[in-house]
């Protein structure tokens, strides 16, 4: 069984190298007057809440430290600035394979630093073998995840990883849809 997933939970953290006070992002109108439906919206502590909602300005005085700033996931087609997308094989339950891709839909000046991208696999996944084009990737059973760690993403580039689980119990059913987490930890 293949199964294809588009679906992003996106996080932005903010370093501790952007200390300026306060600061202000705003998020652009969708093309067309259509809005874009952020679901599933969390914010820091630190976010004025009522100034996003009034004008879609994120505004923040960052605390001490990394923290993150907010997490949100589309269901809307939108070009993200990171296109994380994934392809799930399972055979016959004895164990599962992936294959992510990730692509940055920005201009090739930009770079992004420290993406981490985080992809669930079953609970009782174990065996784990990754090979990816850039970058490293860790198994975190504690999260029922493995993370695709990039340290520099550069403009207009692309990156194939695969993943291979073994899967010790035999169970009926489909694989849940992955999500991803994308954490930038510096700007583009």
């Amino acid at each position: 069984m293949t199964k294809s997933c588009s679906k992003a939970l996106v996080a932005v953290r903010v370093p501790p190298s952007l200390k300026v006070c306060p600061l202000s992002l705003t998020l652009p109108p969708a093309a067309r007057g259509k809005a874009i439906e952020m679901e599933d919206v969390k914010f820091h502590q630190c976010v004025r809440l009522s100034r996003f909602e009034n004008d879609r300005t994120i505004s923040f005085i960052p605390p001490d430290g990394e923290f993150e700033l907010m997490s949100y996931r589309l269901s809307t087609p939108v070009k993200p600035l990171i296109w994380a997308e994934a392809i799930i094989e399972q055979h016959k339950g004895s164990r599962i394979e992936y294959m992510v891709k990730c692509k940055a839909q920005f201009k090739r000046r930009s770079t992004a630093n420290n993406v981490e991208i985080y992809v669930p696999v079953p609970e009782d996944a174990d065996s784990p073998k990754f090979r990816a084009s850039t970058g490293t990737v860790q198994y975190a059973p504690d999260k029922s995840a493995f993370v695709w760690k990039i340290k520099q993403l550069g403009g207009a580039k692309e990156f194939l990883m695969r993943a291979h689980f073994g899967l010790p119990s035999v169970k009926g059913g489909e694989c849940p849809c992955p999500f991803f987490l994308l954490c930038l930890l510096e700007r583009c």
